[in-house]
């Protein structure tokens, strides 16, 4: 007598013999039930992660050719069975079904089938559960605040059927999706370096393990790190104006721990333009300019010892040489009772005394050149000249520093002799 289970399983058997697997090819005619076809008896079955394995009694019964093998997965919505494989030989007593999922409830049933096209009563309904997937490391750690990288480590998996390490990454920007960054070959590896990320910037990563036959573990904790900030900005940045051929910088020092040095970059042109200049460990810097007058724009980064560089920042300070003071105009010179009387009027506030450039003419050849320095009025009364000699004047500004204008234009001056 058939069992309520039999009943029902030869039922459903006939109703989903043309529902099986895509690769199977649908049979010609409906399959039907034969009760006097012997039933297949399943001695056992083996189960693993991705494979489950049975055996059942070899059939002596001529009329058979061979299995027919359906299956259904319990928890599924449609628990309908369906045929996952043909076996063409009653000869044969084991299948291993490898087209499963780890941690997953699977029913199955077998018949006999004849050359007529009909089958057996199905067998004893086998119930079975794969093994659940591998357990991720145990161990899993990583090195914060790196230079634009991330140091994974983690322990070396115990079973023996790891081959490989999925490593996973995901940012803000993601979600929730993970990216698988990396595979590790070989068990005993146990360690990653992640690099090329951005500056200060927060990554979560997880691991998992593939064995050889490709079954992939559940995912690792999930460890969050953030890489090194660059260091902070210098803003605080100072430049002279009024010394002579060069300008002094200075500017607080980076709060960063660990700065190595600071690079000075600068330019002639107002916000663009600039160019690496010096780099130096102090926070003072003199740039020595063999010219008056000149401006540079100035911007300094503080370096870490990792070679991380702050940002410019958009600050930029002014510096300038002092500019000569201006030369005086209106030189004027003119005879009084055998002098020659100068006078001149000051162009510049800073100019606090004059220097008078006197070249005498004494042959064609020679002329003699000699100054009289600290002059504080606007005019001078020259009278070491001879008549008939050709003089010429020049006047030079001069600051509290000594620092010299341009001289005037030369000024020319003859004393007739009397007669």
């Amino acid at each position: 007598m058939k069992s309520l289970v039999q009943v029902i399983l030869s039922t459903v058997l006939l109703l989903t013999l043309f529902s099986g697997c895509s690769t199977q090819p649908k049979p010609a005619k409906e399959i039907k039930a034969d009760p006097t076809l012997p039933v297949v008896s399943i001695n056992g079955h083996l189960t693993d992660m991705n494979a489950v394995a049975f055996e059942w009694k070899k059939i002596e019964d001529p009329r058979v050719q061979g299995i027919f093998i359906y299956r259904n997965e319990l928890d599924a919505k449609d628990t309908r069975l369906s045929r996952i494989a043909t076996i063409d030989s009653r000869q044969q007593t084991h299948y291993t079904d490898q087209d499963v999922r780890p941690g997953t409830n699977y029913g199955y049933a077998f018949t006999s089938f004849s050359d007529k096209l009909t089958q057996s009563n199905p067998s004893k309904k086998q119930k079975v559960k794969t093994l659940p997937p591998l357990d991720s490391v145990s161990f899993f750690q990583s090195i914060d605040r790196m230079p634009r990288s991330a140091k994974l480590i983690w322990r070396p998996h115990t079973n023996l059927k790891v081959a490989d390490y999925i490593i996973e990454r995901k940012t803000k920007e993601d979600g929730d999706e993970w990216k698988r960054l990396s595979v590790i070959k070989n068990r005993l590896s146990a360690e990653y370096i992640d690099a090329d990320l951005e500056d200060n910037a927060v990554y979560h990563y997880r691991v998992r393990v593939k064995t050889f036959d490709d079954i992939i573990s559940t995912p690792s904790k999930v460890i969050t790190i953030t890489t090194k900030p660059l260091p902070g900005t210098i803003e605080t940045l100072h430049a002279s104006k009024e010394q002579i051929k060069k300008i002094t910088l200075s500017w607080e020092a980076s709060e960063s721990p660990d700065i190595a040095h600071y690079n000075i970059y600068r330019t002639t042109a107002l916000n663009k333009g600039f160019k690496y200049h010096v780099k130096l460990k102090e926070t003072k810097y003199v740039d020595k300019v063999d010219k008056d007058g000149v401006v540079f724009y100035y911007k300094v980064t503080a370096v870490d010892r990792d070679g991380l560089e702050g940002t410019q920042g958009k600050s930029t300070v002014k510096g300038a040489t002092l500019a000569k003071p201006t030369r005086p105009i209106a030189v004027m010179v003119h005879s009084t009772k055998g002098t020659l009387k100068l006078q001149w009027k000051s162009t510049d506030k800073r100019t606090v005394s004059y220097t008078l450039i006197k070249s005498t003419k004494e042959s064609w050849v020679n002329t003699k050149v000699q100054e009289i320095k600290n002059i504080k009025d606007e005019h001078y009364t020259d009278r070491d000249v001879v008549a008939e000699t050709p003089y010429s004047y020049q006047i030079v500004a001069v600051d509290k520093l000594g620092m010299r204008s341009e001289p005037t234009d030369p000024v020319k001056m003859t004393i007739k002799a009397k007669k």
